[in-house]
């Protein structure tokens, strides 16, 4: 395991509306026994519903932004940050989108977690890697991928990884009990 250093997060959501971040966020804090009046100047939200970027204009933005004034950047959803005309299952065009997360991460000195969605289908015979949907270097440039895949249980999910450079993560299940998702050990994760 590797040490968690507690610091800013910026979270740059592109498909929830204000209103449903400005309710989600709180609820999950509370049920996880955090008072959001402790975090409120530790998460900045910047909602572009309606008013995308793409991910080479957002990289433009984010140079207003000093080097390492956040420990975190959240990317919510991979699908609507791709540049116009852009295909999720052109290799090398995903390639070039992953590098410039890699360049936003270097320059701001900060971790990058980049929501991507799953292909559509039964997801339980792919390997973790595999899960995502579009191209294949997707699952070639990045350092971790974390899955959620549904278990034979209903409101339960297996909780999957995949890392580059650090110990194997063994898998775990996960029942949802509104509004956050708990570890039960109950649950054989293999059961998808």
């Amino acid at each position: 395991t590797c040490d968690v250093v507690a610091g800013p997060v910026l979270l740059i959501d592109n498909e929830l509306h204000p209103e449903t971040l400005a309710k989600r966020l709180p609820a999950v804090a509370e049920a996880r026994g955090i008072w959001p009046v402790d975090i409120a100047d530790k998460i900045q939200v910047i909602t572009l519903r309606g008013r995308l970027r793409d991910l080479l204009a957002l990289e433009s933005d984010l140079r207003s932004i000093t080097a390492r004034a956040f420990k975190l950047i959240v990317l919510d959803a991979s699908y609507r940050f791709l540049p116009a005309g852009t295909d999720e299952n052109d290799n090398a065009a995903m390639a070039q989108l992953y590098n410039c997360v890699d360049r936003i991460a270097e320059r701001l000195g900060c971790a990058v977690v980049l929501i991507h969605h799953a292909s559509k289908g039964n997801q339980s015979g792919r390997g973790v890697t595999d899960v995502g949907s579009g191209a294949g270097a997707q699952s070639r440039a990045v350092d971790a991928h974390i899955v959620l895949r549904p278990h034979e249980d209903d409101g339960a999910v297996a909780l999957d990884a995949a890392v580059r450079s650090w110990p194997l993560v063994a898998p775990v299940g996960l029942r949802w009990e509104f509004p956050v998702f708990h570890v039960d050990r109950n649950l054989d994760p293999t059961q998808l």
